[in-house]
């Protein structure tokens, strides 16, 4: 049986299954019914020099020799006896699945069985339990920053599963599920939308829409779409999901929470960061009463209320709690998966926020160079984290060095989400502001006029980005000389400011801050000392009377703002 598994090393707890061991005939039942009786049985076959034993680390290995020539001879004299032995391995390593592939201490066990899963044919088996182990290593493996190695192993899996099952079968569709999840967190977008879309279609026909698969599908969906920018479509269907969630899981069921985080997510990109917020504290609450304060999905929570807060303007809170995240998976070594990168830019960002430009370019680089050294450049998330690094360059004053990375950054938004997405508006408003600073002020209000009309076609005037970009193009008007229309659009979107977000938000101070000096450029002296005072005020009554907007206010300064990259 060991020759039928692999010649890699063989833990003893991967074989020695007393649950199941009853199910097998003599003398398999007899040779692993314990730890005692298995330790005797590789003692035997460690005398005729058969196996290896390394009894500090548990494990057994046979010399690939010894493999070979026992699985060939057995395959020819009795092929039927290879048949069942082979099932009996497959049974085995099934029955050592803990079931649980996003846990982090589940890992140490899939560990044990994942290498001798394509040695020991296990991709081809029809044992429902096998094929359930290997749609969750694929889902661990990605679960924990292992995406090329889920695609490694998910798409072979999948290609005999279709083959072998038929397209429609529900767990070739499970496996279809976890594959596109992989290939997004790879960056593959096109592929995992292709892939998830078709997943669905056949769910839906087949198993219904009530099915667990169809929905745990469904729930990937709004996450590509949410990814593409289409974050109205994303919320509707998690919305519409939720009911079914609840009435599939209970209210209570960590399924149903990562939903209620994906609809806070859908919430925050599209400016409603109050119903975000609310979202998010009831998911960490329940998440700490029920898998306590250190789990990845409770980071994920604090991570999202990180945010939520951070863009209402409470930039002191946002600080405390992204640091705690970070802090926390930093003590216990996480590797630099996505989420832990995720966490490490949004401190870079929030120490931007609450002005301390050099900690927050030194934090940026790190997270950008880690970003291209694992996933490439061109990976959404590198993309991300280069688009908030723009903000760095520029606030520590290499502007050079902000324009480089804003054109490159440019460049590779329009070839990997198109010209469209809200991303790569995003990044033309973060690089129009380096462009006016060095002078190139035609340019910048073309990029600020382009990304102004996509978000507002898409968001709506009042949306945050839409607000952000167009008091940016006031600037770029006031600098080319035209401050009639720069008052004219600072009145404006001053006024949807204070109704959308209040006169306290970073977002609507900085618009008060601006349209006073065009209105002083206007020649409205006394409206301009009325406003200037008044913002002023506003930032004496915040926590952060000493940031270094108030300086530039104070000095009669316009104020530049900036976009955080969506899709989160």
């Amino acid at each position: 049986m060991l020759a039928f598994i692999s010649p890699e090393p063989i833990a003893a707890e991967l074989i020695v299954q007393p649950a199941v061991t009853e199910r097998l005939p003599e003398p398999f039942n007899r040779a692993l019914s314990g730890m005692s009786s298995y330790r005797r049985a590789v003692r035997e076959l460690t005398r005729f020099s058969l196996v290896k034993m390394d009894a500090a680390r548990n494990v057994v290995q046979l010399h690939r020799v010894v493999q070979a020539i026992t699985r060939d001879r057995l395959l020819r004299e009795n092929p039927e006896r290879a048949r069942d032995v082979t099932g009996y391995a497959h049974l085995l390593m099934a029955a050592s699945d803990p079931a649980t592939p996003d846990r982090p201490d589940s890992e140490i066990i899939y560990l044990r069985s994942r290498q001798h899963l394509v040695p020991s044919g296990a991709l081809q088996s029809n044992q429902f339990q096998v094929r359930r182990l290997i749609i969750n290593q694929v889902q661990s493996l990605h679960a924990h920053g292992g995406y090329k190695e889920s695609r490694r192993l998910g798409e072979p899996a999948l290609s005999q599963w279709t083959e072998q099952f038929g397209p429609d079968d529900r767990q070739t569709l499970a496996m279809a599920v976890q594959v596109a999840v992989a290939k997004r967190k790879e960056g593959d977008w096109p592929g995992a939308l292709e892939l998830t879309r078709d997943t669905l279609e056949r769910l839906r026909r087949v198993h219904g829409e009530d099915d667990p698969i169809t929905l745990n599908c469904s729930h990937a969906y709004s996450v590509v779409l949410r990814m593409l920018g289409r974050y109205d479509e994303a919320l509707g269907i998690d919305q519409s999901m939720l009911a079914r969630y609840t009435r599939e899981f209970g209210a209570e069921d960590q399924g149903v929470l990562w939903l209620r985080n994906n609809i806070a997510i859908n919430l925050r990109c599209l400016g409603r960061f109050e119903e975000a917020l609310e979202h998010d504290q009831a998911n960490l609450t329940e998440r700490l009463r029920t898998i306590g304060p250190e789990e990845k999905a409770t980071l994920m929570s604090k991570f999202g209320i990180a945010r939520d807060q951070r863009r209402l303007g409470r930039y002191e809170e946002a600080l405390d709690l992204i640091r705690e995240v970070n802090d926390i998976m930093a003590a216990r070594g996480e590797p630099w998966h996505l989420f832990r990168l995720l966490s490490a830019l949004d401190l870079s960002v929030a120490l931007r926020r609450m002005g301390y430009y050099p900690d927050a370019f030194q934090q940026s680089s790190m997270v950008l160079r880690r970003h291209r050294d694992l996933f490439g450049p061109l990976h959404r998330q590198s993309l991300q984290a280069a688009t908030n690094a723009i903000n760095d360059y520029r606030c520590v004053e290499d502007l050079p060095g902000a324009q480089r990375l804003g054109e490159e950054t440019l460049a590779g938004w329009e070839s990997v989400a198109g010209a469209d997405h809200p991303n790569t508006w995003g990044t033309c408003v973060n690089l129009a502001v380096v462009l006016r600073l060095r002078g190139s002020t035609k340019q910048a209000a073309e990029l600020d006029e382009r990304a102004r009309d996509g978000f507002v076609a898409l968001l709506g005037p009042d949306h945050p980005s839409s607000l952000v970009t167009e008091t940016n193009l006031a600037s770029d008007l006031a600098m080319m000389g035209e401050s009639r229309r720069a008052r004219r659009l600072g009145e404006e979107i001053l006024e949807r400011s204070r109704m959308s977000r209040g006169t306290d938000h970073w977002m609507t101070r900085a618009i008060m801050a601006n349209l006073s000096l065009d209105r002083r450029a206007d020649h409205d002296e006394a409206a301009a000392d009325a406003l200037h005072e008044e913002t002023l005020e506003s930032y004496r009554r915040s926590n952060l009377p000493d940031h270094p907007d108030v300086r530039l206010v104070t000095q009669r300064t316009r104020v530049n703002v900036d976009i955080e990259p969506m899709s989160d």
